[in-house]
């Protein structure tokens, strides 16, 4: 939560002329590196006598030495803040934009996909939407999206996760309720035991060694 009050913040200090993508996409990256840096330094530094991850390195060599500054140093490669951030809104030319913030604070621009995920399930979902294109149409969106909550639910996601829709008329999020996402499930499970389409399997069973197979 201060991570995101923080990109809030500074996002909101922009006059509205100055919200260029590349500029929140900095902000967002800035504060995700300033997030992880306190992190770090709560969790490894602070108990050696260090305030701040900048004294650390001003000080950090003389006092404890090539290994033991060495070996801070590396833990501090490594440190994973375990957040992925996705960020849309639109920029000073009202042109809609999404992008995503991974450790160590590194910003992606995905404007050009349409969509962005994070999270445990993402391979789960990333492939669930690839695998046809998005129609324009909203309802049929918001059931890709929800299809790809359920795919992804074996990942760890879980079933408890919900689905929200924000819509600048209406402001703030508007969940939809467990009924409502239960009765899609309902519809989407039955699309998944559909049986293979006839025509496909005639292809495929022509196949010689298919053929072979089956004859056997």
């Amino acid at each position: 939560m201060p991570l995101m009050r923080n990109i809030i913040s500074a996002v909101n200090g922009l006059k509205p002329e100055q919200r260029d993508i590349s500029e929140i996409m900095k902000l967002a990256s800035d504060a995700y590196s300033d997030a992880r840096d306190a992190a770090f330094t709560d969790a490894y530094l602070r108990s050696i006598g260090y305030r701040s991850l900048e004294q650390f390195k001003k000080e950090g060599l003389n006092d404890l030495g090539k290994d033991g500054h060495q070996k801070h140093m590396m833990a501090l490669y490594e440190f994973d803040l375990k957040v992925a951030l996705i960020i849309f809104g639109y920029d000073n030319q009202d042109t809609p934009r999404i992008f995503e913030v991974h450790n160590p604070g590194k910003p992606s621009e995905l404007t050009w996909r349409r969509y962005a995920v994070v999270g445990s399930g993402r391979d789960l979902a990333w492939g669930s939407i690839a695998q046809r294109s998005l129609p324009p149409e909203w309802p049929d969106i918001t059931y890709r999206l929800l299809e790809a909550k359920f795919v992804s639910e074996d990942a760890g996601v879980g079933k408890t996760t919900t689905a929200f829709v924000t819509s600048p008329e209406r402001g703030g999020l508007h969940e939809f309720s467990r009924n409502e996402i239960e009765k899609v499930r309902v519809e989407w499970k039955k699309e998944q035991t559909r049986p293979t389409p006839k025509a496909a399997l005639k292809v495929i069973t022509a196949h010689e060694v298919l053929k072979e197979i089956l004859r056997d």
